[in-house]
Parts: structure tokens; C-alpha cells; sequence
């Protein structure tokens, strides 16, 4: 989600988070939720 998408759109959501991240893999890491998508979905490790 784009961040002037997000300013005019941010009331429809709760506990939305919002991180700086340096790379992929600090991204996946984050939340190992995104981690298991990842992987189901394009079948590679991370």
C-alpha cells in the first residue's frame, strides 16, 4: 500500500502497522506469518 493511499484510507483499519524495513528478509522476519505465505504460495525458503 502506497503511503498517500494509506492517509486518505487509514480509518478503515486497526491495529495497522506501519515498519521501516532495510530488506526481504527483515521484512519476512518481522512476522513469521509472512514467512509461511511465502513459502505456500511460491514455494521457496526463506
Amino acid at each position: 500500500m502506497l503511503v498517500n493511499e494509506f492517509s486518505s484510507t487509514c480509518q478503515q483499519y486497526e491495529g495497522f502497522q506501519v515498519w521501516e524495513i532495510e530488506n526481504l528478509n527483515t521484512f519476512l522476519n518481522g512476522n513469521r506469518v509472512l514467512a509461511t505465505i511465502f513459502q505456500d504460495y511460491y514455494n521457496e525458503l526463506v
